[in-house]
């Protein structure tokens, strides 16, 4: 997996929360790899904070298996102390906060977010992958998430199905 690193570049990791940013930069760095991390994938000026502020870095991109992301989001972030599951599903704050719309469905539409990466050749890995790796940190972790329950997989994977819980992305 490593191999499609060059310690000549520079790297920029823009991935999606809870998919093991952290890491993957204390890994790279660990290796002696020149990489940083700018959380703004789901913001719609994403590129283009990527390309003002960290010019010149490939830009690296984790997903996750996103009823695992979204489930582990909910339980690391206070959501859990003041919502139920149903409502932070629908939950969404309408400026682009550090994590943008903040909600879960729109942080889990990778194929759209990552859309706006394309033509800078983005580095793309599964967090299921990179945990595999010999030495692999596990930083950020959710320290309590209950085990999901069927339940709870369908709310998330029928949400995830209709996509009208999050306004449409625009550039």
């Amino acid at each position: 997996m490593l191999e499609q690193f060059d310690k000549s570049k520079k790297y920029v990791v823009v991935g999606f929360p809870k998919c093991g940013q952290i890491s993957l930069v204390n890994y790279l760095i660990k290796k002696g790899y020149d990489v940083t991390r700018m959380d703004c994938i789901w913001r719609s000026n994403a590129k283009e904070l990527i390309e003002g502020q960290h010019g010149g870095r490939q830009p690296i991109i984790v997903t996750r298996d996103p009823i695992a992301m979204i489930w582990s989001s909910y339980w690391y972030w206070p959501y859990n102390t003041y919502m139920s599951f149903p409502q932070y599903l629908k939950h969404e704050v309408p400026t682009e906060t550090s994590l943008g719309t903040e909600n879960p469905i729109d942080h889990a539409d990778y194929e759209r977010h990552i859309a706006k990466f394309a033509d800078m050749n983005p580095l793309m890995f599964k967090f299921e992958d990179l945990i595999t790796l010999p030495d692999y940190p596990h930083d950020n972790k959710t320290i309590y998430k209950p085990q999901i329950t069927l339940k709870q997989t369908k709310w998330i994977e029928d949400a995830l199905a209709s996509k009208k819980d999050y306004p449409p992305y625009t550039d």
